[in-house]
């Protein structure tokens, strides 16, 4: 009889348990995901800006990988198509 309430003692602990880790895993998993999608997203506006002739959007970034040097390739490409004349018809 001691035996099982043992058992089921150590069984409602590791369930209380598991769930924890399933619950900061969660919030782990959505903090970098939101992490790694901002800086994109940021991009990605700024890109349809520029499609639309807003010479002046750039995206900020603070990240030192391959997105931030993507941003900072887009950033220097707007500026050389800002610094272009273009007819007034465009």
């Amino acid at each position: 009889s001691s035996i099982f309430l043992d058992s089921e003692y150590l069984q409602q602990k590791c369930m209380t348990a598991f769930g924890v880790a399933m619950g900061l895993s969660i919030l782990l998993a959505a903090g970098l995901s939101y992490a790694l999608t901002r800086p994109i997203k940021a991009l990605n506006e700024a890109s349809k800006a520029l499609s639309e002739g807003d010479f002046s959007r750039r995206p900020k970034t603070r990240a030192r990988d391959e997105i931030g040097e993507l941003t900072e390739t887009f950033c220097s490409m707007a500026d050389s198509l800002a610094s272009l004349s273009f007819p007034a018809s465009m």
